[in-house]
């Protein structure tokens, strides 16, 4: 029986030959899985992005449908297009405001004379305002609250919401 195989092994010819097309055969999958894995990132930037201006929308929205009412002034802070000063139901006035690129959320208790506490709701926000449908603002039963936020690659995002407030408008004065 002869042997199919020599001993000597494999000549040099063949392992560039093997290897080129082996190469051949790789390089367009490699491409495919380094456009795959960047177009992930893309899109999971923009997600994250996304969801971080929902969660801030949803905060604010949920703090709104459940407040007694919005006040003119706390603690030297003025209900306005940048400023959302609303009352609780432990009579805390919550106070919304964009520090830098933070959405920002402090609280006064009633007997209290300043804000506490200052915390980051989210990030990556360029610009916050509140509109009001009532001069003054306080009387308002309704607000739309209007985020939008860029990230890293400059690609803008805006969200929009009008809450109607589930309080009787002619007493959300009373909490000044």
């Amino acid at each position: 029986m002869k042997r199919l195989l020599s001993s000597k092994g494999v000549t040099a010819i063949e392992v560039v030959l093997s290897t080129g097309l082996l190469l051949v055969l790789l390089i367009p999958f490699y491409g495919f899985l380094y456009t795959g894995i960047k177009s992930y990132q893309a899109i999971e930037t923009r997600t994250n992005h996304q969801q971080n201006l929902r969660i801030a929308l949803e905060a604010i929205a949920w703090d709104l449908r459940h407040c007694t009412g919005l006040v003119e002034t706390a603690a030297n802070v003025r209900l306005d297009e940048h400023n959302l000063l609303l009352v609780n139901s432990q009579q805390e006035t919550i106070w919304y405001y964009l520090s830098g690129e933070d959405l920002r959320w402090a609280v006064k208790k009633k007997a209290d004379t300043r804000f506490q506490a200052h915390n980051p709701v989210a990030g990556g926000i360029t610009d916050l305002r509140f509109r009001y449908n009532r001069y003054p603002p306080s009387h308002s039963t309704q607000v739309t609250i209007l985020i939008e936020g860029m990230d890293k690659l400059g690609r803008v995002y805006r969200l929009s919401s009008t809450i109607a407030l589930r309080v009787d408008s002619s007493d959300a004065w009373r909490w000044k």
